[in-house]
């Protein structure tokens, strides 16, 4: 795997109609993180893998890894530490999988909504748009990521949050 930095915006709207009513949800915004920071780049014939390590507000560590299947359009999102899951992402399909936020784990559902990857040997752009159900709470998930192997997006870890 090759040194890159990954920028990724992440942008997080609350739901505010219950579907079950009838009532369609509304999307309001609840968070938006910023984080840049030195990733793991590899480029397969079929795809690629990203992988890159973040530290939260009270420092715990999470390793997240992206492996993306390009004959197939699959895209697979695992985080591993403070935060653990496998999610496969494939537009129109959905989701089940255990959301863990140790000792604690949560059944979760993801709809994708959106996947468009612009990623070759110099980088590039990945953006996913998904619901996610998680102990019936309703999110909508917009991500950002900016990929670059030229060592000229920093190198140092940011990290902004807004709500």
């Amino acid at each position: 795997m090759k040194r890159a930095y990954i920028r990724m915006v992440s942008h997080t709207y609350a739901s505010d109609g219950d579907e079950k009513s009838g009532n369609p949800p509304r999307f309001v915004p609840e968070d938006t993180v910023t984080v840049t920071v030195p990733a793991r780049f590899s480029m397969k014939q079929d795809g690629f893998t990203l992988a890159f390590g973040e530290k939260n507000e009270d420092g715990a560590k999470t390793e997240t890894r992206i492996v993306y299947e390009s004959e197939v359009r699959i895209l697979t999102l695992s985080r591993f530490g403070s935060v653990r899951y496998t999610a496969t992402f494939e537009m129109g399909k959905t989701c089940s999988f255990v959301y863990a936020v140790p000792p604690f784990s949560f059944d979760a559902v993801a709809e994708t909504e959106g996947l468009d990857v612009h990623i070759d040997e110099a980088g590039g752009t990945l953006t996913l748009a998904y619901r996610l159900t998680v102990s019936d709470v309703l999110r909508h998930i917009e991500i950002r990521l900016e990929v670059t192997t030229d060592g000229k997006s920093g190198g140092t870890e940011e990290r902004n949050t807004s709500a």
